[in-house]
């Protein structure tokens, strides 16, 4: 299949669409639950989010 040089309208409506922090958390973490990633890495990732959430909040 060759690559296209332009996104579709279904594309660029998705990557226009403004959601919250919290928004993207949450569908973030539920895309890790559904591609049944150990405990121990989305663990991790939520802590590096919080640890990186308190640096930009400063």
């Amino acid at each position: 299949m060759r690559r296209r040089k332009e996104l579709t309208e279904d594309e660029l409506r998705i990557i226009k669409k403004k959601i919250s922090d919290g928004e993207a958390y949450e569908a973030f973490f539920k895309d890790c639950y559904l591609r049944n990633l150990r405990p121990a890495t989305i663990e991790y990732y939520k802590n590096e989010f919080h640890g990186a959430k308190k640096i930009i909040n400063k």
